[in-house]
């Protein structure tokens, strides 16, 4: 344990109790099944009060695409990475928009950010992730040099207590495994068998682009191995979902459709579901491509829409697509290829319109999830497969087009008092404004929406895909109006702000 004093003058605390959990990485943990299951602070009775308001925003340099991290510690931190390579940390107790604690920003001199994405800059895209054992944020940036209009990613290893630099980083990614300017970095960071890996896709489909698994040494950032996943296209995006990690390490990513040439069987690897060995490097084990993999590719509709989710105790995966249809696969064995995908446990279409991508959630033997045009539904897994009807169907549907999925975050303690958060857009518009909204997941009951008292509690303009970050007491919510809006229980015996701040980094 190290303990970093920070003199900060003005910072607001509350007492915090304890927080639950470190939320590490993408979608809560290396399942991504999008819980947190050790939320004691919120339950439908307070969510539901008049009490639950916005407190304040946290103002950014930029979009803030990446999910936030939240690190346990006196006090706890939230970890925030914007499209301008800025990465903030924040004193995730406070109850006033203070001042970060730290925060760098990883442009180079003689670098700017790139505007390749909807013309606004595009800087850090991914979710980072962040190693407790030896307190690193890993993130990948993205820059341009000015004199030679050279497009550069690095790779991050940046101290917890600081921001500053780790393991002689920052590493260059090469130029010679990534296309550079055809291929983006979307897909969430993920942390196993030592390594980090990192996910490859296209911007909006612009040719040539290859899809790519890299694995980069934790401790050394060294490019331990690449597995190109198609000749052309089958880029790895998944919607910003990192991919999903078993007990064994072994890595699951889910690949979107190309251009040409992908649907090789065994040879390449566009529409398929891919599990990397735990072995050093990227090494493929075990795959599953859709026997409608040429279908799927004439339609743009990318079987990695959305990334694995494992559920089942690990043993199974679920994979929900662009155009709504769910598949399950036994991580024993993913199959390979068979006529009419007869391999896979269960294939059931969800939403007959298509358009599903944002993050579908897997709780307490239940699918839920969001596609365009539709209602929020629930689907009950029988310990054999889904019930092919909703369990569940909610009473309003939101906006059609892709990427207009909602996103779904649940938190609970233990399978009690959980509350569904979904971040939604309202309007087709550019840019789009969101709600956040809380739901009775028994029920799929309305609790709150910031649109009640939108004055006060606003989530800004809305950013496609990011769930909500849910953690004692307090939700975080991204906004595409550069800025972290933060929502939790007023509280009016909150104690006068201290001077200073003891920073303990566990």
């Amino acid at each position: 344990m190290r303990v970093f004093l920070l003199q900060i003058l003005g910072f607001a605390l509350c007492l915090p109790a304890r927080a639950q959990i470190t939320i590490a990485t993408e979608s809560y943990d290396q399942s991504r099944a999008g819980v947190n299951a050790s939320e004691t602070v919120l339950t439908p009775a307070s969510v539901a009060s008049a009490a639950f308001q916005k407190f304040f925003a946290w103002q950014l340099d930029g979009y803030p695409y990446a999910q936030p991290l939240y690190i346990l510690g006196s006090p706890d931190l939230l970890i925030v990475a914007t499209m301008n390579d800025t990465v903030y940390a924040f004193n995730a107790d406070s109850t006033l928009a203070v001042s970060p604690i730290w925060e760098v920003n990883l442009i180079p001199s003689g670098e700017e950010t790139v505007s390749t994405f909807v013309g606004n800059p595009t800087g850090i895209l991914s979710t980072p992730v962040y190693d407790p054992s030896t307190t690193t944020i890993y993130v990948v940036t993205y820059t341009e040099n000015i004199s030679s209009s050279a497009l550069i990613y690095r790779l991050h290893a940046l101290d917890l207590s600081s921001g500053a630099e780790k393991f002689f980083g920052p590493a260059v990614i090469s130029s010679a495994t990534i296309l550079g300017s055809e291929n983006s970095q979307r897909a969430g960071l993920a942390l196993a068998n030592g390594q980090i890996y990192v996910g490859w896709a296209s911007w909006g489909d612009a040719q040539p682009y290859v899809g790519y698994v890299t694995a980069y040494s934790a401790s050394t950032l060294a490019l331990n191995g690449s597995f190109a996943v198609a000749t052309s296209g089958g880029g790895v995006w998944q919607s910003g979902m990192a991919p999903a990690v078993d007990g064994n390490g072994s890595v699951y990513y889910a690949t979107g459709n190309a251009y040409t040439g992908d649907c090789n069987y065994g040879v390449t690897f566009g529409e398929s579901i891919l599990r990397f060995t735990n072995a050093l490097g990227a090494n493929l084990g075990d795959w599953f491509t859709t026997s409608y993999c040429t279908i799927y590719d004439g339609q743009d509709a990318d079987l990695g829409s959305t990334g694995p989710i494992l559920f089942d105790n690990g043993t199974l995966i679920l994979q929900l697509d662009k155009d709504g249809d769910l598949r399950v696969l036994s991580t024993a064995s993913l199959g390979n290829e068979a006529t009419n995908d007869a391999q896979i446990v269960q294939y059931l279409n969800i939403d007959p319109s298509g358009g599903c991508g944002g993050s579908p959630v897997y709780f307490n033997n239940t699918l839920y999830a969001w596609c365009t045009g539709d209602y929020f539904k629930t689907w009950t897994f029988n310990g054999t497969n889904f019930n092919t009807s909703p369990a569940l169907t909610g009473s309003t549907t939101t906006i059609s087009g892709s990427p207009r999925s909602p996103s779904i975050a649940i938190s609970a303690n233990g399978t009690s008092n959980a509350v569904a958060w979904v971040l939604r857009p309202t309007s087709t518009s550019n840019p789009k404004p969101g709600v956040l909204e809380a739901y009775d997941p028994t029920t799929l009951t309305l609790l709150y929406s910031s649109n009640t008292n939108a004055t006060r509690d606003s989530s800004g303009n809305w950013i496609p895909f990011r769930q909500p970050v849910v953690d004692n007491g307090r939700v975080f919510v991204d906004s595409a109006s550069s800025e972290i809006a933060v929502y939790g229980v007023v509280n009016p015996n909150d104690p006068s702000p201290p001077s200073s701040v003891s920073v303990v980094v566990q």
